[in-house]
């Protein structure tokens, strides 16, 4: 039966626990919805086996190490860079990969809306909002400003806000405004335009 434990256990470090350290670090570079364990386990275990051929090479190694009395550091070092480094470093390059081939158009981009697209760019610009009770806002949408992104887009916060013109042309900020927030269900519309 101890057997069996140790099997299981040894299944999990290899297949599982690596597995999910990418996927926690892949959400962290490209927001993900995470669902249930049960949804997720099939991207764990293919995240796992293609951490496991990369460094399959370790456990060997890892074992030689462990029968020699100053092999400690050494087969720590092995198993926490098969364990914890690599699948750590393994989404940041494929996130990379996968941005290369979007940029040359061999893959679709990854952006889960025109919202995320959009500010996903990070490029200021000048924006007025349609507040569902008829108002406008204007504002500049610059480096401390923000915008959510998937799974939770449309929370938005503008740096400086200011005064509409009759036309909708800004006019001057509004004195001592450190800005706007907005939630999703504040607006229906929110007017982009290029920074002059």
């Amino acid at each position: 039966m101890d057997v069996l434990k140790d099997f299981d256990f040894l299944l999990v470090l290899f297949f599982i626990v690596p597995g999910f350290i990418s996927m926690r670090v892949y959400a962290l570079l490209r927001p993900t919805e995470s669902g249930p364990l049960k949804e997720n386990i099939y991207e764990a275990v293919t995240f796992s086996v293609i951490n496991y051929v990369l460094m399959e090479w370790t456990v060997p190694l890892a074992r030689k190490y462990g029968t020699t009395a100053d092999g400690a550091v050494p087969r720590l070092l092995l198993l926490a860079a098969a364990f914890v480094i690599v699948p750590a470093l393994l989404p940041i390059v494929l996130n990379f990969v996968l941005g290369k081939l979007e940029h040359r158009g061999y893959v679709l981009r990854r952006a889960k809306s025109a919202w995320d697209n959009f500010f996903l760019r990070r490029q200021s610009c000048w924006i007025i909002v349609h507040l569902k009770d008829g108002r406008r806002m204007g504002g500049y949408f610059g480096r401390r400003s923000f915008a959510s992104l998937y799974p939770s887009s449309g929370h938005l916060y503008v740096e400086e806000l200011w005064s509409l013109g009759p036309n909708g042309e800004f006019e001057a900020p509004i004195d001592r405004s450190e800005g706007l927030i907005l939630r999703p269900g504040d607006y229906h519309l929110v007017e982009v335009f290029k920074e002059a």
